[in-house]
């Protein structure tokens, strides 16, 4: 898996630099890997549309890493089994399972 980074780092992406404000499993290629929210640096989020996913491996360098104390690096190391548990699945099954579970979550699912 790659490396995470806190929320609050500072990545450089395509030559641009963003702010990851989450994390997600997201599709990288044709399978599934680590990915980050980010908003663009300095400006942050502004509307809606200012907020991108991007998998890790498109991060080129780390400008600044983000704090994080021990309840944030148990987040990372949390994450990160997610991540490493989903790795290597390929990206259609992932989505198709995803999308399963929110069908049936807005049907009520779950609500016993």
């Amino acid at each position: 898996m790659a490396d995470m980074h806190a929320i609050g780092s500072v990545l450089e992406i395509a030559g641009k630099r963003f702010v990851a404000v989450g994390h997600r499993v997201a599709r990288d290629g044709d399978q599934m890997g680590l990915g980050y929210l980010v908003v663009p640096y300095p400006l942050g989020y502004v509307t809606p549309m200012s907020i991108s996913l991007v998998p890790a491996s498109a991060v080129s360098s780390v400008v600044h890493e983000g704090y994080a104390n021990d309840q944030g690096a148990s987040y990372l190391a949390d994450f990160g089994n997610l991540v490493d548990q989903s790795a290597g699945i390929p990206a259609s099954e992932y989505e198709a399972s995803a999308k399963l579970l929110s069908d049936f979550m807005q049907k009520g699912g779950g609500n016993g």
